[in-house]
């Protein structure tokens, strides 16, 4: 017989007591059009190392399910791909056409949720300011005039943001 065994998340060490068990449901893609859902049976672990904080810790699925989640990892994926191909609203209907269930808003979510590509060497900079809430806050968006693109968001529209930003990326002509 094997032993479960999994190690803590902060110490490192393996522990093999199974404190409890509780249930999670999971979304997955969909299968010929036939909506998916996954009942993991999740262990809980007591970490025996006395100097650990962590007393109780549970499995993790990190490659296939991450931590909280409801979606497994490849539906999320799908979601944002439908959303990046379309937009909030069009990706909801397209997604409920190939048995994905989902929101607009959680399109959106899933896209805006996505890493920000790196900034690229800018030679030419456009700067100019616009209202987030018209008479009341006002932010700064930079623009590469080269590739026609918005590179970056300021919290605000004063010139000390402007220039530590600048003096960031010499590259700058």
């Amino acid at each position: 017989a094997t032993f479960p065994m999994k190690a803590c998340p902060l110490c490192s060490k393996f522990a093999t007591h199974v404190r409890s068990y509780y249930t999670r449901l999971v979304a997955d893609l969909p299968i010929a059009g036939q909506r998916v859902q996954l009942l993991l049976h999740v262990r809980k672990f007591r970490c025996d190392t006395d100097t650990c904080p962590r007393k109780v810790f549970a499995e993790r699925f990190a490659s296939f399910v991450e931590a909280w989640a409801r979606k497994t990892t490849r539906l999320r994926q799908a979601i944002e791909a439908i959303g990046l191909a379309t937009c909030g609203e069009g990706g909801a209907r397209l997604a409920d056409r190939l048995g994905i269930q989902t929101s607009p808003t959680t399109v959106l979510r899933c896209v805006m949720a996505l890493p920000l590509p790196p900034i690229e060497p800018v030679s030419y900079l456009g700067i100019e300011d616009f209202a987030l809430r018209r008479g009341r806050t006002y932010g700064t968006v930079l623009v590469d005039l080269t590739r026609h693109k918005a590179i970056d968001l300021l919290p605000d529209r004063k010139a000390e943001t402007a220039k530590t930003w600048m003096q960031a990326h010499s590259e700058i002509e």
